[in-house]
C-alpha cells in the first residue's frame, strides 16, 4: 500500500478498484485506520464497491493501530496532490 510523506506527516492509504472515486474514511475515532473495516465492520465498503468504483482509503493520523503519523495543525489544511483519480 502506497505512503504519501510531506514534511513530518506521513498519509499511508489503500488503492483499489476502477471507476468513479469513492473515499473511504474509517471511522472509529482513535481506531480509524484500514483494518477497522474488515476487523470492525459487518460488511467491509472497499470489497464491496471496488468492483464499481475506484476506492480511496486512508488511515487517520495517530490512530492507535493506522501507520499515518504526524503532527496535527488546524491552521494548516493538508492536500493530497498526490492522490488522482484515474481517467
Amino acid at each position: 500500500m502506497p505512503v504519501d510523506n510531506k514534511s513530518e506527516v506521513t498519509v499511508y492509504f489503500q488503492d483499489t478498484g476502477t471507476g468513479a472515486l469513492l473515499l473511504v474514511i474509517p471511522g472509529g475515532g482513535l481506531h480509524a485506520a484500514i483494518p477497522y473495516l474488515s476487523e470492525q465492520l459487518p460488511v467491509n465498503p472497499v470489497q464491496l464497491q471496488s468492483d464499481a468504483y475506484h476506492c480511496i482509503t486512508r488511515d487517520l493520523r495517530n490512530a492507535n493501530s493506522g501507520r499515518s503519523s504526524g503532527p496535527l495543525d488546524v491552521g494548516r489544511p493538508v492536500h493530497l496532490e498526490s492522490v488522482e483519480a484515474r481517467g
